[in-house]
């Protein structure tokens, strides 16, 4: 019943933060529809209002820099968005591997005390069995949070070169 009750309280956990960045990333879109269509309806006005005066072949190139410009923070948002819900799931998943550990350590101790004389080969060989298999446990997550990290840093570079391009190509343009 313990362990219906702690694997219940991480799906639960695991949901809540799957849906809060859910929630966040639909405010993000209405967010960049509603930017998108007050940039329209500016432009348009813009337009309408000195007609004589607007740089008609400059325009769809200032549009587009403006597009490739809010796309990517559109994207750095999604993508934070991103890192912020994977990162809080990683807590709730070591937590409860840290207190499963702790429980299955202390269930071995406990059945140490409780073996009958002569079996002490049996209890050394699940210790050791356990602990291989928590160092196994630790080696994988280390790996895959390396793995993650790297992933970040590669994809938070790639965003930032691209921010840095755009703007130095609208302050070419300005």
């Amino acid at each position: 019943m313990q362990f219906y009750r702690a694997n219940t309280s991480l799906f639960i956990s695991l949901a809540c933060e799957a849906s809060d960045g859910v929630q966040k990333l639909a405010e993000l879109n209405l967010q960049a529809a509603h930017s998108v269509l007050a940039d329209s309806v500016a432009r348009l006005r813009e337009m309408q209002s000195d007609a004589a005066t607007v740089d008609w072949p400059g325009s769809p190139l200032c549009l587009a820099q403006s597009a490739i410009a809010k796309s990517l923070s559109y994207q750095l948002h999604a993508y934070d968005i991103a890192i912020a819900t994977e990162s809080a799931a990683a807590k709730i998943i070591d937590a409860h591997y840290d207190q499963f550990t702790r429980d299955l350590l202390a269930r071995v101790e406990s059945w140490a005390k409780q073996t009958p004389t002569g079996s002490e080969t049996a209890f050394i060989t699940v210790q050791s069995a356990f602990s291989t298999a928590s160092n196994a446990a630790e080696t994988m997550r280390k790996s895959v949070r390396s793995v993650v990290e790297g992933m970040q840093a590669n994809v938070s570079a790639m965003i930032a070169g691209a921010s840095s391009t755009v703007a130095s190509h609208s302050d070419t343009r300005a």
